[in-house]
């Protein structure tokens, strides 16, 4: 790897001793490794660090790291993600991958094995962009531009951005409004209705711009950002 940027690992595990193991191991084979022990600053390391790959125990001090995923996968959609975890219960399992993670590994696991999905599914880039429609949207720098003319549609707001990024993370597919009040408002701060409405009314406006998607309310199950239906 030295004649190019290296890969970068996220990897968040309470338990210290591995979390050196792991990072010692990795950094010797040329990867970038930011260690995390817990979960809170984890959005905040998560924006800083820009992985290429996470590593995301189950199981983290009284945390849990299923609840936290879809507040990763709203704000790095693109990047690859593992649960890793002692629990083995198949119902556990599926419900990992159900929050769209890329798999689950089971402890003890082999460095070979980390390794091996590293070099699988790690994807170095050096900016992401989440097409919707023919909008696409820059996952560092919030712009939503037009794909065909490059103009710039808007310049979403953080809010925007975030339940936006969630939506098109789960193409065709309802998102719970449960799910998108825990991303937009995380679990100490309580959820406005009529900020939600308002920010679903914006991105409808920009998406109207030229993309041929539409936010599609489905009554008491949630929102699906899908293609406009033909009348």
């Amino acid at each position: 790897m030295e004649n190019m940027e290296r890969i970068k690992v996220l990897f968040i595990d309470d338990d210290l001793l591995l979390g050196q193991i792991v990072s010692t191991a990795l950094q010797e084979e040329g990867y970038e490794v930011y260690y995390q022990n817990s979960l809170a600053g984890l959005t905040a390391c998560a924006t800083a660090c820009s992985p290429d790959i996470i590593f995301l125990d189950v199981e983290i001090g009284t945390g849990n790291g299923i609840e936290e995923a879809p507040g990763l996968r709203a704000l790095l959609p693109e990047v690859p993600l593992f649960f890793i975890s002692s629990h083995t219960d198949g119902s556990i399992i599926r419900l990992g991958l159900e929050t769209g993670a890329t798999g689950y590994l089971k402890k003890p696991f082999d460095m070979e094995e980390l390794i091996g999905y590293i070099q699988r599914y790690a994807v170095h880039t050096t900016q992401v962009y989440i097409p919707i429609g023919r909008l696409i949207l820059n996952n560092h720098t919030r712009e939503l531009t037009d794909s065909r003319s490059g103009k710039l549609i808007k310049y979403l707001s953080n809010m925007e951005y975030r339940l936006l990024g969630l939506l098109a993370a789960y193409p065709k597919q309802v998102v719970q409004k449960k799910l998108i009040e825990e991303v937009l408002w995380g679990k100490t701060e309580t959820p406005n209705e009529q900020s939600l409405m308002n920010c679903i009314s914006h991105l409808r406006k920009y998406l109207a711009a030229d993309s041929g998607m539409e936010i599609a309310l489905l009554h008491k199950q949630g929102y699906m950002l899908r293609p406009e239906q033909a009348e």
